[in-house]
Parts: C-alpha cells; structure tokens; sequence
C-alpha cells in the first residue's frame, strides 16, 4: 500500500467515493449498503491508502466468507476508556473513528477462529500495517454462522491549535 502525506479526512467521504469500486469487487446477488455516522470525527491518514486499505478490507471479507450476500460499511465514533480495552485492541486509551466491515453470509468452518484461507492472520498484515502507522489498529471477528467482522480504528484527529 503506497504511503502519502497523510492529511485530515473524513472517513465517511473516503467510504462514498470508495463504494463505487467496492460495488464492482461485489458478485451477482452481494448487496452492499453503508451505514455511516452523521457527525463522525476526522482522522489523519494519506487519503489515497484509506481507499486502498477500504477494498483490501472488503476484498478480504469475500474471501473469507464466499457466501456473502449483504456486505455493510459502517462508521461511528468511538472511546476507548477502560484499561481491559486497551490490553484487547492494544490502543491508548482516547477517541477514534471505526470502520466496520461486516458480512451477513454463512461462512465456512474456521480454523483457531479464522477463515480457512488466513488462519494465520497475514490477510490483514498491510492493513493493520497502515492502521499501526497511524495510531490505530485492525481486528478480525470471525464465526461459522456469525460471517466476519473487520475493524479499522484510527485515533480522531485533533482540530489545530
């Protein structure tokens, strides 16, 4: 994934620019639809890689789940206040914005909880590479039955002095 100079964005804006190619990735009978937060805090990141980081998300959801059939790109803001969060998703404790992608598919048996094909993570490598260079991280939640849930956080931008 290129790295840019990063600058502020509204994540929301990069998830509807990025739906008209996320839609062409999409098979016959996948519906995408997106669920974005009104009032969404702005992140800094390059803007051109949270595109590239946004398909790689939703390649990787297909994959994972080859059954899909209705794909959502959700927003929101979110806190990390408690000591138990930090040590689960390994950020400092403060605002950030989420990306959730998440499929309602039936998914195939996992192995050590993760899609066959990425049992041993690597499938999120760039992605939670981009995420750490940023402040942030990537998490996989995956279920037979449940499909997968891929989350980007990334710390809220502070406005300037």
């Amino acid at each position: 994934m290129s790295d840019g100079v990063p600058s502020i964005v509204d994540l929301n804006e990069q998830v509807i620019s990025t739906l008209g190619a996320v839609r062409g990735l999409l098979g016959e009978g996948v519906v995408s639809s997106a669920s974005l937060a009104p009032e969404l805090a702005p992140v800094r990141v390059d803007p051109s890689t949270i595109q590239e980081v946004i398909l790689h998300l939703v390649t990787n959801a297909l994959k994972s789940a080859p059954s899909v059939n209705n794909l959502l790109l959700e927003t929101d803001n979110v806190r990390i206040e408690r000591e138990e969060a930090y040590g689960e998703l390994g950020l400092t404790l403060g605002e950030y914005v989420r990306l959730t992608i998440s499929d309602i598919g039936i998914a195939p048996n996992s192995v050590n909880g993760l899609p066959p094909h990425c049992s041993n993570g690597l499938f999120l490598a760039p992605v939670y590479a981009f995420a750490k260079r940023n402040g942030g991280t990537a998490t996989i939640r995956y279920g037979p039955r449940r499909g997968i849930v891929l989350c980007l956080y990334l710390p809220r931008a502070l406005p300037p002095p």
